[in-house]
């Protein structure tokens, strides 16, 4: 006769929260080949369908509904069983896994890693540094760091960053601009990031002291990430807008400079 094991249970569970095989594969990261398999035996052994195949994808049968209610409560206890020896051992163990942006993987999060890792030495840790918005549903992810916040009602989100933007350029320039008017003609370097504040990605609004400006010429560059202008600006060509807590730290080694410093672009807000 057929036999199932609880990773069975596991396989059939993001079957039926996703919706469809190839949906939970990109959301628990099983392949679809073991997804087909666990399914393949959980069926055998029940002798009956536990979805129906639909254009959309899988719907569960009146067995498949009610065999979900004791597979999810026995991935429930399994994870509330791990929780319990793991604090019974007191010493933080396992794999983190962190997902994050090039520059916050490189400013942020890598120094925070590295302090973390002295205190939990046990701790094996994997940083995934994307190109595109980190999707805090991936398979094996527990942080993500971005910049737009998520509005998914079953993840925590915390606000770790907020801070303002200013106007940077090469610091070999000889730029001094008295009055943002003195730019408009300058080339804008834009940073079009997949998770970037639209405030970014299009014209730019200064403030000071309640006065507003708006500096609305067509982009000389767009580009995906606040580390790819560094070579640009380099090469004499460009003004970019970007958030002080990344800037501050070019401008102390002599890499870049700010203009017009009396003048604040929008916020930044990046979320955990």
């Amino acid at each position: 006769m057929a036999s199932y094991d609880a990773e069975d249970l596991k396989s059939f569970s993001a079957i039926f929260e996703a919706g469809g095989i190839s949906a939970a594969e990109r959301a628990s990261g099983r392949s679809k080949a073991s997804l087909s398999r666990a399914l393949n035996r959980l069926e055998t052994f029940a002798d009956c369908a536990l979805f129906e195949r639909i254009s959309t994808g899988l719907k569960p049968t009146e067995v498949g509904r009610a065999l979900y209610v004791h597979a999810a409560a026995i991935q429930t206890s399994s994870q509330n069983a791990d929780t319990v020896l793991r604090q019974a051992t007191k010493v933080p163990a396992g794999r983190l896994t962190v997902a994050a942006s090039a520059t916050a993987s490189q400013l942020l999060i890598a120094p925070a890693l590295v302090a973390f890792k002295k205190e939990h030495p046990a701790v094996e840790i994997t940083l995934l540094s994307t190109t595109e918005a980190p999707d805090p549903k991936g398979a094996d992810i527990d942080l993500v760091m971005r910049a737009s916040c998520p509005t998914e009602p079953y993840l925590t989100t915390r606000r770790v960053i907020s801070d303002k933007t200013g106007l940077y350029v090469d610091a070999a320039r000889r730029l001094r601009p008295e009055e943002p008017g003195d730019l408009r003609g300058a080339e804008r370097i834009v940073i079009d990031a997949p998770d970037a504040p639209a405030e970014w990605c299009h014209s730019w609004t200064l403030e000071r002291d309640g006065e507003t400006v708006l500096l609305d010429g067509r982009p000389h560059m767009r580009i995906a990430a606040p580390t790819i202008a560094l070579p640009i600006l380099a090469g004499g060509r460009g003004v970019a807008l970007l958030p002080h807590f990344y800037a501050r730290q070019l401008v102390a080694a002599g890499v870049l400079q700010r203009v017009l410093p009396d003048w604040e672009g929008p916020s930044l807000e990046l979320y955990v």
